[in-house]
């Protein structure tokens, strides 16, 4: 096995575990929750190992193929998904910080 194989096969095994890894928190933690947050990062380490196992399965020799098409729409989604999903969750974190700080100004 040469280093350009090994490393396809480690990028491989690597995308798709942390993505499981990911899913297999936040999924359960939107059925307790039903925070919208966590559902959109389970769909997008859905779609992330969906894109992950086709880039590594599917061999085309056509760049203008339809398949390359719907995989940049597929990945620009996923990113959208995964920033979506993540700016959700901080946002409450941010929030009280913002209030905190500002009645802080007040008082001096």
């Amino acid at each position: 096995m040469n280093s350009h194989q090994f490393l396809l096969n480690l990028s491989l095994l690597v995308s798709v575990f942390t993505d499981a890894a990911v899913l297999i928190h936040v999924f359960p933690a939107f059925l307790r929750t039903k925070k919208k947050a966590f559902l959109i990062l389970a769909i997008a380490c859905v779609l992330g190992i969906i894109e992950t196992v086709c880039d590594h399965t599917i061999v085309l020799h056509e760049p203008g193929n339809t398949y390359f098409v719907i995989r940049r729409i597929t990945y620009m989604t996923n990113s959208i998904l995964w920033t979506i999903g993540v700016v959700l969750l901080t946002l409450p974190y941010l929030k009280p910080a913002a209030v905190k700080n500002s009645g802080d100004e007040a008082s001096t």
